[in-house]
């Protein structure tokens, strides 16, 4: 592309010279409360800061853990409307969902783009003290409210652009952002995805799939307790006569491949167990919403893949939907989930959530579905503001519903990228760029004439003597899509002083700067978009202009959501304070999740080359219900992720439908830690049926001890960083439990089909190679989080991983030894399947605390 080819600049991004917003700003000389100037790229970036020294809390000191006094509660700076939708305001209400994207350079569609019910965007409040119900009244009169809590001060509304002015300016409100898609597995926009209905019946039925919903929810029980209160006593009577899957794989139109490698196969036989008795809660994008899945919810029933009244299994407890709104395209992934737990758990109920417009709705989806009986939640979902450094309203839920004994486990994500084959960083890990310690130097004198008046420095990434470098340059392919860059810095969300941005140098020479804001948050998120394949020169931008506040020299973390296309890293492996590579952050990261890396089913002997790597570092404490603000940890808590393996390439009926299985019509394989996390889910039903009274420390510990060690498959990355202790072994992994509960008398199904298959094997079997189509299912983009101080190396890449760089994992148990299954009768028990029903939440401005 040449310098005079306009288009390609615009589809770039970034700010240009002789583009009306070219002259940075950063607030100053704005009306209080706007600050900055949105970046018209399409890249979302998240600088991570971790606070170095007390210096960021000078002007807002933190209170110490249990000696918070009585003082007031400090409250948010009102900052008003965030600079993108101050740009909302300037469109119509008709013209907004069309124009807003691109005006704003972000995606149109998919993780990161803006969401819209009708003509009303998708909106987060922050009040700057905690709201009451009439705070919650107010908005409502103003906005539909989807979401609100007094104890995190937030609320999630869609608000149509003429009524935003009126929103910022109600009383206590701090700020309203936009609400950025949440992230899952498989994005909206994925072409695969959106093929068409495999025939014209089932194209019409999901052409009608709103009114194929209302009359679903019509006809749903009016609450969930009288849902579970039908489900026990239907479920007395009929679990006796149900068999399992894997006994009688005739009642399944796809076999499942999942239980051989987890040996949850051997589980089953030697101890009766299917998850009977436990509810498995699945929080995603959609269940029975996408209008181009290949198949529908009743046709997963009569397939035998879902539960439901028709299953052939006898599995006939439906699957409980508490709400099914996400807006925007969907691809019913939640659905794909269901049909991996119901594969190895095929007697535990199972329950859906929608993941919502932003962290506040996923919040409230946890704690929904612990509501309805779920002991194990588990989604596969990405935010890219969630916080990087300390817990966030998706953390709170978890904490709160672990206190009452709920296991939860999220996917690890699909982000790991290896530098390509002839450059110096092949074969490491390039996505996932982190230091302990901002290092300023001078930026370049691009950059500095592209910033323009104001006190600027700039990241220095040399270390170890070499000269002081202020960019980190990325080959990149040229893309047709959009990617994100996450950029944070860990001061206390909400109260943060500090401000970075990012600056771009494209293989043109042309400067682009990304600095979009949020007033006392540490995140910045845009989208960016290579057009040419070369080298990009991106420098982290420090701008202190404000004053001493913001002088601060946190540790950052810089990832993108490439999930293709970075060929090379100038600097890679782990060099002094910086280490590259790891991608498992937000919720993710947190100490009381589990976190799931991706084994293929067919070869679990090392995971899959996207599977994101760890660890994962906090240094705040947030506990709303004590303080808002949050709280330097006495020393930065470091999390190893991911915790344990699950697998993938597990076989469905629909999901993905890029991934058909060559010579299988109408069989597809799910790949990505988005089908990995929902086979882990399963393995720890079966541990919560067969040992009811075990804690959730017991279950965490025999599932993590009895792990099989998998070698990472890299010599740059330490196993423990990409497959935690290892592969679960779902029959080890109940030999490790304490209180089991009594094995049932396995008794035989009437089911149809023909004799039983024989036992199975403890080996691994293979399942159907899928098409060759190569790469994860998408899935949720990582916050990242920064590592401990990785062991020095020498030059621009150093070693691979922390300390030595050893393919193999420090094990904190021993495997399970292998055991027979000759003597091991076949016939299993198993629970009622079951149709879907529908319950939605009306949605109110009732706080729902």
């Amino acid at each position: 592309m040449t310098g005079s080819d306009e288009q390609g600049r615009a589809e770039r991004g970034g700010r240009r010279g002789g583009d009306p917003r070219s002259d940075w700003s950063g607030g100053r000389g704005r009306r209080p409360g706007r600050r900055g100037v949105f970046a018209g790229a399409v890249l979302a970036v998240a600088v991570v800061a971790a606070v170095v020294g007390g210096s960021v809390f000078a002007a807002e000191p933190a209170l110490a853990v249990g000696d918070r006094g009585d003082s007031p509660a400090p409250t948010l700076e009102v900052t008003g409307l965030s600079a993108r939708l101050e740009t909302v305001t300037t469109l119509g209400d008709q013209d907004a969902p069309v124009a807003t994207a691109d005006t704003l350079g972000l995606p149109r569609s998919g993780a990161g783009s803006p969401q819209f019910d009708g003509e009303r965007i998708a909106v987060s409040v922050r009040y700057a003290e905690r709201p009451g119900d009439e705070d919650f009244a107010a908005l409502g009169r103003l906005a539909e409210v989807v979401a609100s809590s007094s104890e995190l001060a937030r609320a999630s509304a869609y608000a149509l652009p003429s009524e935003l002015d009126a929103i910022a300016a109600l009383p206590r409100v701090a700020s309203v952002t936009e609400a950025l898609r949440p992230g899952t597995g498989t994005d909206p926009a994925s072409a695969g995805d959106a093929a068409a209905p495999a025939d014209a019946t089932s194209a019409s039925a999901r052409a009608s799939a709103g009114a194929t919903r209302a009359a679903t929810h019509t006809s749903a029980p009016a609450d969930a307790g009288a849902i579970h209160e039908a489900t026990s006593a239907s479920e007395a009577t009929t679990a006796s006569d149900a068999t399992a899957a894997s006994v009688a794989p005739s009642c399944r139109a796809v076999e499942a491949v999942a239980p051989a490698p987890l040996r949850a196969d051997l589980a089953a036989a030697l101890h009766g167990v299917d998850g009977s008795g436990v509810t498995v809660g699945i929080i995603s994008d959609s269940f029975a919403t996408s209008t181009t899945a290949l198949s529908s919810p009743a046709e997963d029933v009569t397939a035998g893949l879902l539960p439901g009244p028709g299953n052939p299994c006898g599995h006939l407890h439906p699957v409980l939907v508490l709400n099914d709104d996400m807006p925007g395209a969907t691809v019913d992934e939640g659905r794909g989930m269901a049909q991996v737990v119901h594969s190895i758990a095929p007697g535990a109920r199972l329950a859906f959530a929608s993941t919502g417009v932003d962290d506040l709705t996923l919040h409230d989806a946890v704690l929904a579905l612990a509501d309805a009986g779920a002991t194990v939640i588990v989604d596969d979902v990405y935010l890219f503001d969630e916080p990087f450094f300390q817990q966030g309203a998706v953390g709170v839920a978890i904490e709160q519903v672990a206190a009452r004994g709920v296991t939860y486990l999220t996917s690890a994500g699909n982000y790991n990228l290896v530098g390509a084959k002839g450059y110096p960083s092949a074969g490491y890990p390039v996505n996932g760029w982190e230091t302990t310690r901002y290092r300023p130097t001078e930026c370049t004198d691009a950059v500095l004439a592209k910033l323009g008046d104001g006190r600027f420095d700039c990241m220095d990434f040399a270390q170890g003597g070499a000269a002081a470098d202020p960019t980190d340059t990325l080959t990149l392919e040229k893309a047709t899509a959009s990617s994100f860059v996450a950029l944070q810095w860990a001061e206390p969300t909400g109260y943060a002083k500090g401000r970075f941005l990012l600056a771009l140098r494209d293989p043109d020479g042309d400067v682009s700067l990304f600095d979009e804001l949020s007033a006392g948050r540490p995140v910045m998120t845009s989208g960016f978009m290579p057009v040419d394949t070369g080298e990009y020169e991106f420098s982290i931008v420090r701008d202190t202009t404000a004053g001493d506040d913001a002088v601060i020299e946190p540790a950052l973390k810089w990832v993108w959501s490439f999930r293709q296309g970075m060929l090379a890293a100038e600097y890679f492996g782990v060099v002094g304070d910086d280490r590259v590579g790891t991608t498992i952050g937000g919720h993710g990261g947190l100490p009381a999740a589990i976190s799931v890396a991706a084994l293929p089913s067919d070869a679990p002997s090392a995971p899959e080359d996207f599977s994101s790597l760890g660890p994962s570092t906090q240094y705040f404490d947030y506990d709303p219900a004590g303080s808002p603000v949050p709280v330097p940890l006495p020393a930065p808590v470091v999390s190893a992720k991911p915790d344990v393996a699950g697998v993938d390439r597990i076989l469905t009926n629909f999901f993905s439908s890029h991934r058909p299985v060559e010579g299988r019509p109408g069989v597809h394989s799910f790949w990505g830690t988005s089908a990995a996390a929902p086979s882990a889910a399963a393995v720890v039903a079966l541990g919560r049926q067969y040992s009811p009274t075990a804690t959730l420390d017991e279950l965490r510990a025999a599932l993590t001890t009895t792990a099989a060690p998998v070698s990472s498959g890299n010599p740059h990355v330490p196993a423990a960083e990409a497959t935690g202790s290892g592969r679960l072994d779902a029959a080890a992994f109940l030999e490790a439990l304490p209180g089991s509960a009594p094995t049932p008398t396995p008794t035989p199904s009437p089911t149809p089909g023909p004799d039983p298959s024989p036992a199975p094997s403890p080996a691994p079997s293979p399942a159907p190679t899928p098409g060759p189509t190569p790469g994860p299912d998408p899935s949720p983009a990582p916050s990242p989080v920064p590592s401990p101080a990785p062991s020095p190396g020498g030059g621009k890449g150093g070693s691979g991983g922390s300390g030595s760089g050893s393919t193999e994992l420090a094990a904190t148990g021993s495997p399970a030894a292998p055991l027979s299954l000759t003597a091991v009768a076949a016939g299993l028990a198993s629970t009622l399947g079951g149709a879907t029903l529908l319950l939605t939440r009306r949605r109110t401005a009732i706080p729902r605390d």
